[in-house]
């Protein structure tokens, strides 16, 4: 191989990772463009959101919200109701199991049971 060969082979070698190096910057610019563009949208929304919020009257809203949580307190109350009356019938249940099984045991042991 002569000099010149060598030149233009390190030459083609350089421009080969300039180029490579070029779409990197290239792909790497539009993914951080990209990335501009959707906080830009989340900027937007957010700032559309805040003058909706600015523009409610904050008195409604936390009588609003005052309803609900009185809402959500009862319902509570109701479930923790029905969860107390099936606690009784389920203890109940397991009672009468109990007794079912000790009378079963009785007789076959040939023993009488307390009167």
């Amino acid at each position: 191989m002569s000099e010149e060969d060598l030149n233009q082979s390190a030459g083609n070698d350089i421009v080969k990772s300039l180029r490579e190096a070029d779409s990197r910057i290239v792909e790497k610019t539009k993914g951080l463009a990209r990335e501009v563009r959707d906080i830009s949208e989340s900027w937007h929304d957010l700032e559309a959101r805040m003058r909706v919020l600015e523009s409610k009257d904050f008195e409604e809203i936390r009588n609003s919200l005052y309803g609900i949580e009185g809402r959500m307190k009862s319902l509570e109350s109701q479930n923790n109701d029905r969860k107390q009356k099936w606690q009784i019938v389920i203890n109940f249940v397991v009672q009468l199991i109990w007794v079912s099984m000790a009378a079963w045991v009785l007789t076959r042991l040939g023993l009488q049971g307390p009167l």
